[in-house]
């Protein structure tokens, strides 16, 4: 009868079976996997389950994985009338959203053992990788990352509309981010700590991207409508923060710059109380625009409705809100800019 060849680890994991012996892997390490040709994750849960999938996410900590956590705060307004008294209560709670995001390709790890701590009911799961496994993953996505990063550099170079070589750009830098990542994560699993050498300066490009965005390309922001000038400036510190040259766009430089970014914003107080509450809704309309043919490029709007026990209360609140939005508006620019949204 012909054998089927059987790997060591997949030998190893059917044979571990829930005993009531401690095994030696709770303490961070396993005669079974050493750490020289296995990365090693241990979760403990109330359910097997939960266990495994913390082992799992344990090994992806080891990879620098981002643990994305949608952390906000939600204010809840509570507006009580007694004896024709109104009172208002504000509330703010954080809300968080965790969520393991596994960036990186983690075929290989496998559940190799778990274990019942009978006296607290907790479920402990041991997840193994072995090293070579990933460096062969990892290796390869470096690769195919290396690839694309010069396929844009040849495209960069023959593309001659300034807001096409601007996307370019910023994608060439976001791939060349996750380039350095990955060969971060190769170092932790290749035994003598080495990364793969790129075949082209990552330093200089960064450098060549950062000084078109600087001395090349130029966006401007202007803002009409009530409290406009408030807008300004936070859409000024958004995309400056994100390396583009922002400036209040005057009619002595418009001709100047590249993309401007416009905002109308508008204020409409009520003058009438609603049981002795005063609001104020609010909208700003974004319109980002090519300078070169007058095109849009993108736009956006928010609007809301603030609620104070005053006009003037309830319109600053307005106002405050809507310069909060801007934010999301230039972040859409951003994204528009950067070809995320495409």
């Amino acid at each position: 009868m012909k054998k089927t060849p059987v790997t060591l680890l997949a030998l190893l994991i059917a044979v571990s079976t829930c005993t009531a012996q401690k095994p030696d892997w709770l303490n961070g390490k396993s005669s079974k996997f050493p750490n020289a040709f296995y990365l090693v994750g241990i979760g403990a849960g109330k359910t097997r389950d939960a266990a495994e999938n913390q082992a799992r996410a344990n090994i992806a900590k080891i990879f620098k994985v981002d643990i994305s956590a949608a952390t906000g705060m939600v204010t809840t307004e509570t507006i009580t009338t007694k004896a024709k008294t109104v009172s208002a209560d504000l509330n703010a709670k954080t809300v968080s959203d965790v969520e393991v995001v596994v960036k990186k390709t983690l075929e290989g790890t496998e559940i190799a053992d778990f274990w019942e701590d009978t006296e607290t009911g907790t479920m402990h799961a041991l997840a193994v990788l072995k090293r070579s496994a990933a460096q062969s993953i990892l290796e390869e996505q470096i690769q195919q990352k290396d690839e694309e990063i010069t396929l844009l550099g040849k495209s960069v170079s023959e593309s001659t509309r300034k807001l096409e070589k601007l996307r370019l750009m910023l994608r060439r830098k976001s791939l060349m981010v996750a380039r350095e990542e990955l060969n971060s994560d190769h170092r932790i699993v290749d035994p003598a700590n080495q990364g793969i050498q790129a075949p082209f300066s990552i330093e200089k490009e960064k450098t060549k991207i950062a000084s078109f965005l600087k001395n090349e390309f130029q966006v401007g922001v202007s803002a009409t409508g009530e409290e406009s000038a408030r807008l300004i400036q936070p859409a000024l510190k958004y995309l400056s923060a994100r390396g583009l040259t922002a400036r209040k766009a005057t009619p002595s430089n418009q001709a100047s710059m590249d993309v401007i970014m416009t905002f109308e914003s508008d204020l409409d107080p009520s003058t009438e109380p609603v049981e002795e509450w005063y609001y104020c809704r609010w909208q700003v309309n974004m319109t980002a625009t090519d300078q070169k043919d007058s095109s849009a490029v993108t736009t956006d709007s928010k609007k809301g409705r603030a609620g104070q026990l005053s006009m003037k209360e309830s319109r600053s609140k307005a106002v405050a809100e809507m310069t909060k939005s801007v934010d999301a508006l230039a972040e859409t620019v951003w994204k528009t800019l950067s070809g995320e949204e495409q």
